[in-house]
């Protein structure tokens, strides 16, 4: 390619964007939430000013809910605006829709603007970055951050931000529902419903922001994550994005299989299954098929992680994502720093809350807990053992701790052996929430099918033990 002869003139089709326009006019109820939805056109969309004052105008119509999006209308508002004059009244209209015989080619239209538009934005972006390459006191930096703004140039740059008055407004109509149908007002809730002593009602479900389920190992934080991706992607319907550092894809899986199926995964890999287990795993699999959760066990860098949920995002919006776990995420960007664990796990903690508020998803991180001396292993953790930095902490909208209750442990092992290994005493312990109370909750962790249960009575009640672990072995469970 001969870069000499390359036109660089600023790139755009005004015939497109007069097509496009016009398409509008004739059938805008259409065409408006497909233009502005699937492909993402907005002002900044038209490069010739006359046509980003029509699309304003449009866009004015239909953020107000008008019946009726056409030539009148738009003139209307214009005129209203006091922005007729400045597109050369109302003989420019006529000429968008003389140009224009039929709306059934809006869509592709709109395509070739959105083509053009996107090709204007990579070139501004191009630049931007020869300038701060050739300034930048930190090329890691700026490197560590190129993936994002990458994703970016594909999203748009269409925001609908809405006034103060307006999100008001909404948060009093989702209290007005949720007082008529007694049911509660967040989006995405956990599997632990019902009743005002469960762990939805008491962590207000989870909000985008940053939330981290933190524990140390063999306390059941991975199958803490999968139970409520099963939930979000399963009872709620909505996508998940779900990134594993911590072992593959197949193995989280087999875990969702194993939960759904009520099938011992030992039992299963040692071919020790009978027939109906079998076809209780079958009828699982089957079911897990069909959420739609996105697991990526392959990047471990922040940028591409953060990348890549942009990605899934932009592609189909997402109900969560949850990242496992923060303490193996690389942080490249902040150079020979991401050697020191406390300054990673930082940046990583930040820019997964970010990433969180800015696509008004919310997240679920999973973290370690620091182990405890010998001296106060049966003491309750608190928020400073959440391991390798205090930013976590700070970041965090919600943290919750799941621990071993070591005194009911050890009365199980000493009441019923064979049960210990396999169903495990926890709290569920809220040490963080801002937007409600904090408390914990005993649970049970049956950990051969990766599964928690709500407790039906406080740990206190230690004279249950005997009864509880009786009950488990007549069933057979184990």
């Amino acid at each position: 390619m001969n870069k000499s002869n390359i036109d660089r003139s600023t790139p755009f089709d005004a015939d497109a964007e007069a097509a496009v326009l016009g398409s509008a006019l004739l059938d805008g109820l259409r065409l408006m939430p497909v233009l502005q939805g699937s492909l993402q056109i907005g002002a900044g969309s038209f490069h010739l000013p006359a046509h980003r004052l029509v699309w304003e105008a449009l866009e004015s119509l239909h953020a107000e809910k008008s019946p009726f999006i056409d030539a009148v209308t738009v003139t209307s508002k214009l005129q209203t605006l006091g922005k007729l004059d400045s597109i050369g009244g109302r003989p420019f209209i006529d000429k968008l829709l003389d140009g224009t015989p039929t709306a059934a080619h809006g869509e592709y239209y709109g395509d070739l603007v959105r083509r053009k538009a996107l090709t204007r934005r990579v070139i501004e972006f191009g630049n931007d970055i020869d300038l701060e390459a050739r300034t930048a006191e930190d090329i890691d930096q700026l490197v560590g951050e190129l993936s994002d703004r990458v994703m970016q140039l594909s999203l748009g740059g269409v925001f609908d931000e809405k006034t103060n008055a307006e999100l008001i407004d909404d948060l009093i109509a989702g209290w007005v529902e949720a007082t008529e149908h007694k049911g509660p007002t967040w989006e995405i809730s956990l599997p632990w419903r019902g009743g005002p002593k469960s762990l939805d009602v008491l962590m207000g479900g989870l909000e985008p922001g940053l939330n981290i389920i933190a524990a140390r190992p063999s306390v059941g934080k991975t199958t803490f994550e999968a139970a409520v991706s099963d939930h979000v992607g399963g009872v709620l319907g909505k996508r998940v994005a779900r990134c594993t550092l911590d072992m593959t894809a197949k193995r989280l899986l087999q875990r969702s299989v194993c939960r759904e199926a009520g099938v011992s995964a030992a039992k299963l890999r040692a071919g020790w299954a009978n027939q109906s287990q079998m076809e209780k795993c079958r009828t699982a699999g089957a079911y897990i098929k069909t959420l739609p959760y996105r697991i990526n066990s392959r990047d471990r860098e922040i940028g591409v992680i953060a990348a890549w949920i942009r990605m899934q995002h932009a592609l189909d919006p997402l109900g969560l994502f949850t990242v496992d776990f923060a303490q193996l995420v690389g942080a490249s960007a902040i150079g020979r720093n991401a050697y020191d664990a406390n300054a990673r796990v930082g940046y990583v903690s930040g820019a997964l809350k970010a990433l969180s508020l800015d696509l008004e998803v919310p997240s679920l991180v999973l973290s370690q807990l620091s182990r405890p001396g010998a001296s106060n292993s049966h003491k309750r953790p608190e928020l400073q053992d959440l391991r390798d930095s205090g930013s976590l902490e700070q970041d965090a909208s919600k943290v919750v701790f799941l621990y071993m209750n070591e005194k009911i442990h050890a009365l199980m092992e000493k009441e019923c052996e064979k049960v210990t290994g396999k169903v495990r005493p926890v709290w569920v312990d809220v040490m963080k929430n801002q937007d409600g109370e904090t408390d914990r909750l005993p649970f049970w962790f049956h950990a051969q099918y990766f599964r928690f249960e709500p407790a039906e009575y406080n740990f206190g009640d230690w004279e249950l033990v005997t009864e509880i672990t009786a009950k488990s072995m007549n069933q057979g469970a184990y």
